[in-house]
């Protein structure tokens, strides 16, 4: 009977690493897919690899660019204010007003190439449908979260946006940095031309 039960433990130990192993696959393909589709612009393919949270996410960010003035702006999460100005730079308010969906917004963005460097990741930790990576050349730095949905494994960018506000704040804090003054010369290094209007709705 333990022969048996031995037997039956070391089978299921065996499907489940052999599991793991294909979820891991499946995860590298994902991202590396997406590595591809933004490198080329290919919006649609891009699209395909990101959670239903990250089209969320940025049906937020629509809101907020067509609606937020500089009190709204002030209240929101930096990344979350660093992400509305960007789009407001780079994109015509007559084009914003025209979306109605976060979708539509995140497809703009990835045919624009708003999509920063996409590192190689390390490591990935699968634990049940969710799984979290670290960017190669870091050290115990969860970077990216995955999450299998209905179909297959994607990237989670509301996850990796919220880390990055998080690490933000941090520096804001320690340097005493108003948000503000921060996401303008970030959008200044990144050599992008910023309208008088940039604190003011894009729909009025």
């Amino acid at each position: 009977m333990k022969k048996i039960l031995s037997l039956s433990f070391s089978i299921l130990i065996g499907i489940s690493v052999l599991a793991q192993k294909e979820d891991i696959k499946a995860i590298k393909n994902v991202y590396a897919t997406y590595k591809k589709a933004t490198a080329n612009k290919n919006a649609e393919e891009a699209l395909h690899c990101l959670t239903t949270s990250s089209v969320d996410y940025y049906s937020q960010l629509l809101t907020f660019s067509k609606t937020a003035d500089s009190v709204s702006l002030a209240n929101l999460p930096i990344v979350d204010m660093l992400m509305t100005l960007t789009i407001k730079a780079r994109t015509e308010a007559s084009l914003l007003c025209s979306m109605n969906t976060g979708e539509e917004l995140l497809l703009n963005g990835l045919r624009e190439g708003m999509t920063g460097d996409i590192n190689p990741i390390k490591e990935i930790t699968v634990e049940g449908d969710t799984a979290y990576a670290t960017v190669k050349g870091t050290t115990a730095l969860v970077s990216h979260k995955f999450i299998k949905e209905s179909t297959g494994w994607k990237i989670d960018l509301a996850y990796s946006f919220s880390v990055l506000s998080q690490r933000l704040e941090t520096i804001t804090q320690e340097y005493q940095l108003p948000k503000q003054l921060l996401c303008i010369a970030t959008l200044k290094r990144s050599a992008i031309e910023i309208p008088e209007t940039i604190w003011e709705p894009a729909c009025k």
